[in-house]
């Protein structure tokens, strides 16, 4: 997410997970892939604060029984900050990609 002076762009990247790292070139892991950037669309049509409360309510995740955060860059702070931008209607823009890994044998 960047914020401008005119509006918050949001860019949304998709892609397939490599199981045990390997990359393969199954016609199911593009259609996965493509069906999951498709579901994301709907926060185009949405409020935007919307979707950073729901960012906020998923940012905490459990793996191995450890609780984790999703955020990769950034905080919750920073979050919160946007939300309460978002509330005042700033408009949001946003993008969507599908990334796959290139296949080597």
């Amino acid at each position: 997410m960047k914020l401008h002076s005119d509006k918050l762009n949001v860019g949304l990247y998709h892609l397939k997970y490599a199981i045990d790292g390997k990359v393969s070139e199954q016609i199911k892991n593009l259609y996965e892939v493509c069906g999951q950037a498709q579901k994301s669309v709907h926060w185009k049509h949405k409020d935007g604060k919307d979707f950073i409360n729901h960012l906020l309510r998923r940012q905490i995740k459990i793996r191995n029984g450890q609780e984790c955060s999703r955020l990769e860059v950034g905080t919750v702070s920073d979050l919160e900050k946007l939300l309460s931008i978002a509330k005042q209607k700033i408009p949001m823009a946003f993008e969507i990609f599908i990334v796959h890994p290139l296949f080597r044998d």
